[in-house]
């Protein structure tokens, strides 16, 4: 266990959960959505995975409010993420929540990375990701 305070709500059996989800092979990785059907297979983005395992089959409501937050960078782009409730349970601030869709979905991360970099943050509380 690190010396790393990450907060009241921290639960280190979930961030420990979902590092062995992203290393289980058990969900095939997607990008640019937290789920996303391809040819009738899920697969998900690394939040996404988190999103299952706190709620196996999560739907995104039409509304976008709830168990999601929906952020537009632009008219044409959204970004859906997990609310702040599941993200600081595995101590994740904001800033982490972005650079972990970033490495996911434009910097080509795979899931076994972003467990790798999950484990070092859960003892250092640095998120680092790539080379």
């Amino acid at each position: 266990m690190s010396g790393v305070d990450f907060g009241p709500d921290f639960d280190p059996a979930l961030l420990d959960y979902w590092i062995e989800a992203l290393e289980s092979r058990e969900f095939a990785q997607g990008r640019g959505k937290l789920r996303w059907e391809n040819d009738g297979k899920p697969t998900h983005c690394c939040l996404g995975v988190l999103c299952e395992i706190v709620q196996p089959g999560f739907e995104i409501p039409r509304s976008r409010v709830g168990f999601y937050r929906s952020i537009a960078s632009s008219a044409a782009q959204s970004f859906d993420y997990p609310i702040a409730e599941i993200t600081e349970a595995v101590g994740l601030s904001g800033y982490h929540v972005v650079r972990l869709a970033e490495a996911n979905d434009r910097g080509g991360a795979t899931f076994s990375e972003i467990a790798a970099a999950l484990r070092r943050f859960r003892e250092t509380g640095r998120l680092e990701i790539g080379p």
